[in-house]
């Protein structure tokens, strides 16, 4: 008789040993075979950014920042009863992300250029991380350009999440935002990136 072959050997005749009992089972797929569809999986996946160097990392990010954003237009677009290609984004001109506990929100300022107007509009928003849909836009409105910041340290409406993170970003002044009503410290640019639904 023939010498048993060990867990996790391949002989020349079968595949790959497996299981985790004392009796293994064979394999009908060999390593090669593993292997083929391993890389061919590997190859499906997006990019990881890890392995992304810092200005594609950095252009990635402004591509998710103005799908996001555009998706925001939509909704003020169909909240007014305006047709969304009667708005062209333009730029983010700043940026923040607000960690409360549980909850994660997005806000930003960006410049829309409105049909017929001379220049462009500073618009507001307050998103879910990774917003999909219009079901992930909390807010958006345009907003007026401050002539001085307030007293609060930043400029209209009272957020404590852009605080310190985000002076210069411009909220409502009516509110209507959800996040920024609490003094939590605590981000990471990973919940951007992140495809764990816990940022979501």
């Amino acid at each position: 008789m023939g010498e048993t072959p060990k867990l996790g050997e391949r002989d020349d005749v079968g595949g790959l040993e497996i299981g985790g009992d004392p009796v293994p089972r064979r394999c009908s797929m060999s390593i090669k075979e593993f292997r083929a569809i391993w890389v061919a999986a590997a190859k499906r996946m997006e990019p990881s950014v890890e392995y992304l160097n810092p200005e594609e990392r950095a252009q990635r990010q402004r591509d998710r920042e103005r799908d996001m954003l555009l998706i925001a237009l939509k909704s003020y677009a169909n909240r007014i009863n305006m047709q969304p290609s009667e708005l062209e984004f333009v730029q983010v001109t700043d940026m923040n992300v607000i960690q409360e506990f549980l909850k994660h929100y997005m806000h930003f300022n960006f410049l829309v250029r409105v049909s017929g107007a001379t220049a462009p509009t500073l618009f507001f928003a307050e998103l879910k991380p990774r917003c999909a849909s219009e079901e992930d836009v909390y807010l958006c409105t345009p907003v007026p350009v401050p002539v001085e910041q307030e007293e609060e340290g930043h400029a209209f409406g009272a957020c404590l999440g852009c605080r310190h993170r985000a002076k210069e970003l411009v909220h409502p002044r009516s509110g209507g935002y959800l996040g920024g009503h609490e003094l939590v410290y605590c981000y990471t640019d990973a919940m951007l990136d992140s495809d764990d639904d816990d940022y979501m």
